[in-house]
């Protein structure tokens, strides 16, 4: 509901940044949610290939950023395989996340 946040006018009018940003009805930080997730429900993986993910959420780009990897095994679209391998040591996937590049990695024009 609307009428439980604060209005953009209201937020501007708190001097305080911490109090603003951790005010409970900032609602543009989710704080007047009484469980700030977003439930996307099941979802059914039509598409072989790895997926990154992100969620801004909680984050501020510092270090409790919540990212990952989805990998859907089967044949991708063009005609090679996904095979989803897995560390068996560490059960990670193999290989880097496709949808992060490093400024050595640019530099090699690997992106």
């Amino acid at each position: 509901d609307d009428n439980d946040c604060l209005t953009e006018e209201e937020l501007d009018n708190i001097n305080n940044q911490q109090e603003r940003e951790n005010h409970p009805l900032n609602c543009a930080k989710l704080n007047a949610k009484p469980y700030p997730y977003f439930d996307g429900g099941i979802m059914n993986a039509r598409k072989a290939g790895q997926f990154a993910y992100f969620s801004s959420r909680n984050n501020n780009f510092s270090n409790r950023d919540q990212t990952g990897n989805i990998c859907v095994r089967g044949t991708k679209e063009d005609g090679t395989e996904e095979k989803c391998e897995v560390d068996p040591a560490t059960f990670t996937l193999q290989g880097a996340n496709p949808a992060i590049s490093t400024a050595s990695m640019r530099i090699a024009g690997q992106f």
